[in-house]
């Protein structure tokens, strides 16, 4: 990989953090987590983690589901052997949930109350 292309590309991530809104810089830097290969490969593992602690900082709870599903989809497309981020973004979006719904359940069905 040329240094040029190195030097570009952490150039843009370092544009990218620069961004003050959350949501924009989440959705731009997730959009382009691909380009981290030109960085090196073993990068991915902490831009998924980075990122799904990111999430964390959004107050709407249907705003940050779906950030945690686009962060999902992208990270198994991207690098589909590292799925470290999978499991810390299922138990947020449980945890966000918890105080909004109940679920009681009857054997196999399991019913929703929302409050």
């Amino acid at each position: 990989m040329p240094e040029s292309a190195k030097e570009t590309c952490r150039n843009w991530f370092f544009k990218i953090a620069s961004i003050r809104e959350l949501l924009p810089r989440f959705y731009v830097e997730t959009a382009i987590l691909q380009c981290y290969s030109f960085l090196t490969t073993n990068e991915y593992s902490q831009a998924f983690m980075r990122l799904a602690v990111m999430v964390r900082g959004i107050g709407d709870p249907l705003v940050a589901a779906y950030a945690r599903c686009y962060l999902c989809r992208v990270g198994v497309l991207v690098a589909p052997s590292i799925r470290d981020h999978l499991m810390p973004c299922f138990d947020d979006l449980l945890l966000t949930f918890t105080g909004q719904v109940i679920c009681l359940s009857f054997g196999t069905v399991c019913l929703i109350i929302t409050q």
